[in-house]
């Protein structure tokens, strides 16, 4: 599996947004604030107000969402998991399916360089 320098990951997302935003050329685009107050905005939406759609979304502070990290980490466990004989997971009281504490602590280590990789 190939990585993505962060070159790549910025084109990749920038040929998703031109698409996105070719869809609504011509329409009438507006900016929203969202956050507890006008005085406390965390949230930036760029709208389409015709269709009514959140075209692009900006936090004050953008990190890559956890969820993708966590399934760009949890490919890297199962094969690194398979290379090294390592059990992977295994079930608790209630049936339950959980990291074996050897694969949780790989598991954080590549979370942690993945979230330093795509949010530095």
């Amino acid at each position: 599996m190939s990585k993505l320098t962060e070159e790549q990951w910025g084109k990749k997302n920038n040929i998703y947004y031109f698409s996105k935003l070719l869809e609504h050329n011509g329409h009438n685009i507006g900016l929203t604030g969202y956050g507890k107050d006008e005085d406390n905005i965390e949230n930036m939406s760029v709208e389409c107000l015709d269709c009514n759609e959140v075209l692009m979304d900006f936090e004050e502070s953008y990190e890559k969402p956890m969820d993708e990290l966590c399934e760009i980490a949890h490919k890297k466990l199962k094969a690194k998991c398979k290379k090294l004989n390592i059990i992977m997971d295994k079930r608790d009281e209630n049936g339950d399916l959980h990291y074996t504490e050897k694969a949780q602590d790989i598991f954080n280590k590549i979370l942690d360089d993945l979230d330093y990789k795509f949010n530095k």
